[in-house]
């Protein structure tokens, strides 16, 4: 069985701020969960991706989704990137500091249903 998905959407107007806020909760995630999940960054209306590149995560460009799917809706766009294990849709403000067992409780729990 694959390793579950974290996933973060991102896309629009970056300021800096959310740059570098965005930059540090990847940064944490990876950090902490780096052999229990994989990481995809799912992107649309950017100008530049390089530094999303530099984040050494896979990238999904969801341009083929913006003429129909808008704002918040992007987020779940395609609703499934891997059918055989769990996603995790985070938000890209959202600082993790320690592993939580909440997600390995999910998981486990609802393993059977994949």
């Amino acid at each position: 069985m694959e390793k579950p998905l974290w996933r973060w959407t991102i896309g629009g107007e970056i300021t800096p701020t959310i740059k570098q806020v965005f930059k540090y909760a990847v940064t944490c995630a990876k950090k902490i969960y780096k052999n229990e999940f994989d990481f995809v960054i799912c992107h649309n209306n950017i100008s530049s991706t390089k530094w999303l590149e530099n984040l050494n995560i896979d990238l999904y460009d969801q341009e083929k989704y913006e003429s129909t799917a808008k704002g918040s809706f992007l987020k779940i766009c395609p609703p499934r990137l891997r059918k055989n294990c769990h996603e995790f849709i985070v938000d890209n403000d959202q600082i993790i500091y320690k592993k939580k067992v909440h997600f390995f409780i999910f998981i486990n729990f609802y393993k059977r249903f994949l």
